[in-house]
């Protein structure tokens, strides 16, 4: 699948998906007020106020919704404030889930083949929608991750990230996983076994063969999308 061909799904994605409940639209009216709020704080002269709102609204929301559906002194209320005094790593939750997720690919490399699209696969996992974000948060604050080797899109129903370059790639998932690009590039890579025993896999990423990062918004689901090529124990490819 290219670059225009993942785009032209997610533009189509309003119209062929049937239309449900947008469940943020609390969330988001929630966050507009938190933003508002917080904006009437006076810093000091030096004083980011655009990432204080936004930032302070991201954490003031969960804790919200939580007196929201609490009472005080109440078992839920016990756990709810456990649950919100609790800090995750941001940083080793990112890498272990991203890690998942070359792990995916690598065994991906050397699966089944497709009888239509052979040397096409995917990996799917079921992520929250806030993981998404930080990662299109992430990769709009690299300057390197721009067009025309990378892109980003995005409708109600769904959004893609895309890479129409390998080293760009290597960089995105050295980012995310903390491990070095010739660590990932370990696993963009495979030397096969069994029946095709020699034969080698890789990744390729290119502008007509890209690889994308697909969230579907209501279904909470991450698809990675990419294409890779064959060698045979001679170095002939077996791709096309």
């Amino acid at each position: 699948m290219s670059l225009s061909q993942v785009i032209d799904q997610v533009q189509m994605s309003s119209d062929s998906e049937e239309d449900v409940d947008e469940p943020n639209d609390k969330d988001e009216t929630t966050r507009e007020k938190l933003v508002k709020c917080l904006g009437t704080f006076d810093g000091c002269p030096n004083f980011n106020s655009c990432f204080f709102k936004e930032s302070g609204a991201d954490l003031l929301l969960p804790l919200v919704n939580v007196c929201e559906n609490s009472t005080p002194c109440s078992p839920s209320s016990e756990v709810s404030r456990l649950i919100t005094g609790s800090t995750i790593s941001t940083g080793a939750l990112f890498q272990r889930e991203s890690k998942l997720w070359l792990e995916a690919i690598c065994r991906r490399l050397g699966g089944r083949r497709r009888i239509a699209n052979p040397y096409y696969a995917e990996v799917t996992r079921d992520i929250p929608q806030e993981i998404f974000s930080f990662i299109v948060k992430l990769f709009k604050c690299v300057p390197v991750f721009c067009e025309p080797r990378c892109f980003y899109v995005k409708n109600r129903k769904a959004e893609v990230i895309s890479f129409t370059s390998f080293p760009d790639v290597l960089y995105f998932f050295s980012l995310l996983t903390g491990l070095a690009k010739k660590d990932v590039l370990y696993y963009m890579k495979k030397t096969l076994s069994g029946a095709r025993l020699g034969n080698k896999t890789k990744v390729l990423v290119s502008e007509e063969k890209d690889l994308a990062l697909i969230y579907k918004i209501s279904k909470g689901q991450l698809k990675i999308s990419f294409h890779f090529g064959e060698w045979n124990s001679y170095g002939e490819p077996q791709h096309t």
